[in-house]
């Protein structure tokens, strides 16, 4: 399943790649309450999606167990792309937020940020997405971050100054 889901064949790594081999979803359920079946829950989640089935991705994201330092950003950040597309901003800001400060990964924390303005900002709420940006351009300083190359442009476009 991994490999389908690696080869973006995402409906494949859901239901199963035949051979009598499990899709994440059989597998999340058949090892509930194991690492496997954890691990299956991100997955499906993410193969959801990817697929734009948003409920489905929010019903197994939110069973995922996340620990460590990346996998709770990865979590927040997949659940608030899923709210987004479902239209349910707010949610989806709380999540991204969640997501930035959930880790000290540079990468993740600075794409977490630039999502959490890009979303401000499609509301209408500058400020905010001011913030946002500032807090990338100050605790990110990456010269060579795509993110951070591009904040200025962003903080301009959301009225603020650089």
């Amino acid at each position: 399943m991994q490999n389908m889901f690696e080869r973006d064949s995402f409906r494949l790594a859901l239901d199963g790649p035949g051979g009598g081999f499990d899709g994440f979803v059989a597998l999340a359920d058949k090892y509930s309450g194991t690492p496997a079946g954890n691990i299956s829950n991100y997955y499906a989640g993410v193969s959801y999606l990817q697929l734009g089935e948003f409920d489905n991705a929010i019903q197994y994201l939110e069973q995922y167990d996340a620990d460590g330092t990346l996998l709770p950003a990865m979590k927040y950040g997949a659940l608030g792309d899923a709210y987004s597309e479902k239209k349910e901003y707010d949610k989806a800001l709380d999540l991204y937020e969640k997501a930035a400060e959930a880790t000290d990964n540079e990468v993740l924390s600075s794409m977490y940020l630039k999502k959490l303005g890009m979303l401000y900002d499609y509301q209408g709420k500058k400020e905010e997405a001011v913030k946002a940006y500032e807090r990338l351009r100050r605790e990110y300083p990456n010269q060579q971050s795509q993110d951070f190359r591009e904040i200025e442009k962003y903080i301009y476009r959301a009225g603020g100054s650089k």
